[in-house]
């Protein structure tokens, strides 16, 4: 599908890709598919599951990070890449978006979510990457130009496998931003009980780096091997929020998890309850 085209008559055109949709002015409108526009942000990306926004140049907008590594991504495409949003000013928001590649690379597992924050403390907006064997931690260096800094901080041996969540936030309130982790099963539905299915890393020194990060274990994994394909211990999302307003930040969550005798899939929401 190229330019603008109603939600209405969008569907069955595309299987993939990166857009917007344009809500009609008039909020009457809003009920009915055929007022609302579709813009392409990308039409070749396949992936998007954990697109974050920020405003990555500091021009006053927000743009999208994301990590294109997804079922049908081919390994060649694979890449961690930011879009520079044209701005609402500009005509050109209702085009495909300028789209500047962070990094390239295939060591992502599908799905990879993207997690930002001001992870070192010196006042830009830093992005955090999973992988199965580390993390990637790009330190972003510059506005004009934007730049990174690559740095890959090696995952403790409980924490070696495969990832969706990161998230950067500090929750052991120290001042100093952390890093929390979920991993998920692999295809035959393993997510071994010697794995830290949720877990914490904190940082020792002033600044973050390759080699100075300590992890936590919050929850094992439940070391059960389903033996089906796709279904086991698989954690989703997760937010943070001071559920019991004791003054700390707890953990929300959700699981995915395949305990009882019929496989039927149980949906948790887990509230991780913060006892620093």
């Amino acid at each position: 599908m190229q330019g603008t085209e109603s939600l209405e008559n969008m569907e069955g055109k595309r299987t993939a890709g990166m857009l917007w949709m344009e809500a009609p002015a008039d909020p009457k409108d809003r009920r009915n598919p055929a007022k609302w526009l579709i813009h392409d942000i990308d039409t070749k990306t396949k992936g998007g599951y954990g697109f974050k926004f920020s405003d990555v140049d500091g021009d006053g907008d927000e743009d999208i990070i994301h990590c294109n590594a997804d079922w049908n991504t081919r390994e060649e495409e694979e890449c961690v890449a930011w879009y520079e949003n044209p701005g609402s000013a500009s005509p050109n928001q209702k085009q495909e978006w300028p789209r500047h590649v962070i990094y390239q690379g295939n060591e992502f597992y599908s799905k990879a979510a993207v997690a930002l924050g001001d992870l070192d403390g010196d006042g830009l907006i830093d992005l955090c990457v999973p992988a199965t064997n580390e993390i990637f931690y790009f330190r972003k260096t510059g506005l004009k130009p934007v730049a990174w800094e690559k740095i890959i901080i090696p995952k403790d041996e409980k924490t070696k496998w495969l990832q969706r969540p990161l998230a950067i936030v500090d929750l052991n309130g120290d001042r100093k931003m952390d890093l929390v982790g979920m991993l998920i099963h692999d295809p035959k539905g393993k997510l071994p009980a010697t794995k830290a299915s949720v877990y914490l890393m904190t940082y020792e020194g002033i600044r973050p780096g390759a080699d100075n990060w300590t992890t936590h274990v919050i929850k094992w994994g439940d070391g059960v091997t389903y033996g089906r394909i796709f279904i086991g211990e698989k954690w989703d999302q997760c937010r943070f929020v001071d559920i019991d307003r004791d003054g700390d930040l707890d953990i929300l969550a959700n699981c995915e998890e395949h305990y009882n005798q019929k496989k039927e899939t149980i949906i948790g929401v887990v509230w991780f309850e913060n006892e620093k």
